[in-house]
C-alpha cells in the first residue's frame, strides 16, 4: 500500500530587507522621528525614518507624533514672537526717525495710550520668545500674565482708534502728526492681531472672570487718566485732541466707556479661544467619560 506523504505548504516569499537583514518599511508617508528609537524598539535602520504609521510586512505599527507636534508648535510660536517683535521695533523706529514736538515734550510718546500698549506688547513678546528658547516655566507664566493685560488693551486701542477715526480722524490724530499708512497699521492694528494669534494658538486658556477683568480695566483707565493729566501739567496740551474738547465729567464717561470696552474685549477673546480650542476640551471630556463607562 503506497504511503501518503503530507504535501508541504508553499513557502511565503521573503520579506524585503535592508542591508543587514533589517525589515524594509512598506509605507513611509511622513518622515517624522519615531519615539521607538529612544525606547529601543524597532530597528535602528528604520527608527530615524519611522512615520506616524509603519507597515512591516503585514504588521501595523502605530506611533505617536506628540513630540514632533510640540517641537513644531514651539517653532511656530517663536516665529510669531519674532515677527511681532520686528513689527513693534519698526514702530519705535518710526518715532525716532520722524521726531516732532511730542518727542521733546514731557512724557515723550508714552503720553499716547497707543505707545503704552505697544510697550506692553513688546514686553509680552520678548518674554514669550525667551520662553520658547529656554522652555522656562517662569517665562511662560510671565508671558501669559502680560498677555492678560496687553491683548485686551491692544484690542481696545484698535476699536477706539479706528472707530473714532471713522467718525472724525482729527479727534485722535493731530493734523501735523498724521502717520504713514504702514506706520498707522503698525501702531493700531498689528499689535492686536499678533497678540490675538498668540492667545488663540500658543497660550493656555484665561481663567479671569468678568469682575476681575473689569477691575483690571478700570485700574488701567484710572492710571492712564492720572498720567495724562500729569503730563498736561507740564506740557499744557493733551496727546489726543478729543481730551481737550471734553470737560472733567465727560472725560470720566469716556474713560468709563474705555474700561467697559476693554472688559468686553477680554470676554470676547475668551469666547474666541473657546471657539478655536474648545472642541479639544470637549473631546477630552468625552473620552474621559467613555473610559469611566468602560
Amino acid at each position: 500500500m503506497p504511503t501518503m506523504t503530507k504535501a508541504a505548504k508553499p513557502r511565503a516569499p521573503p520579506k524585503p530587507t535592508l542591508q543587514g537583514g533589517q525589515p524594509y518599511p512598506l509605507l513611509l508617508p511622513f518622515p517624522f522621528p519615531s519615539p521607538r528609537k529612544a525606547s529601543g524598539q524597532g530597528s535602528p535602520a528604520t527608527a530615524a525614518l519611522s512615520p506616524g504609521i509603519l507597515l512591516y510586512g503585514s504588521t501595523r505599527y502605530a506611533t505617536t507624533n506628540a513630540h514632533a507636534k510640540k517641537v513644531l508648535m514651539k517653532d511656530l510660536s517663536a516665529l510669531l514672537h519674532i515677527a511681532g517683535i520686528i513689527s513693534y521695533s519698526l514702530s519705535y523706529k518710526y518715532l525716532i526717525d520722524y521726531p516732532n514736538y511730542v518727542s521733546e515734550s514731557y512724557g515723550w510718546h508714552w503720553q499716547f495710550l497707543t505707545i503704552l500698549g505697544l510697550t506692553v506688547a513688546m514686553m509680552t513678546f520678548i518674554s514669550g520668545l525667551l520662553a520658547d528658547l529656554t522652555l522656562s516655566p517662569t517665562l511662560f507664566a510671565l508671558k501669559n500674565t502680560l498677555s492678560l493685560c496687553s491683548a485686551p488693551l491692544e484690542v481696545l486701542i484698535s476699536i477706539l482708534y479706528w472707530g473714532i477715526s471713522a467718525i472724525d480722524r482729527s479727534l485722535v490724530v493731530p493734523p501735523d502728526l498724521e502717520p504713514s499708512t504702514w506706520a498707522d497699521i503698525g501702531f493700531h492694528a498689528n499689535p492686536a492681531i499678533f497678540l490675538t494669534l498668540d492667545l488663540l494658538l500658543f497660550s493656555p486658556p484665561w481663567t479671569i472672570n468678568a469682575l476681575p477683568a473689569m477691575g483690571l480695566s478700570s485700574s488701567i483707565a484710572v492710571a492712564y487718566w492720572f498720567w495724562v493729566e500729569h503730563c498736561y501739567s507740564y506740557n499744557g496740551w493733551y496727546p489726543y485732541p478729543l481730551f481737550a474738547q471734553l470737560d472733567t465729567p465727560q472725560r470720566i464717561i469716556l474713560f468709563g466707556i474705555a474700561a467697559v470696552t476693554m472688559t468686553a474685549s477680554t470676554v470676547m477673546l475668551q469666547w474666541l479661544y473657546g471657539m478655536v480650542n474648545g472642541w479639544h476640551h470637549e473631546l477630552g471630556k468625552t473620552g474621559l467619560k467613555n473610559k469611566k463607562k468602560a
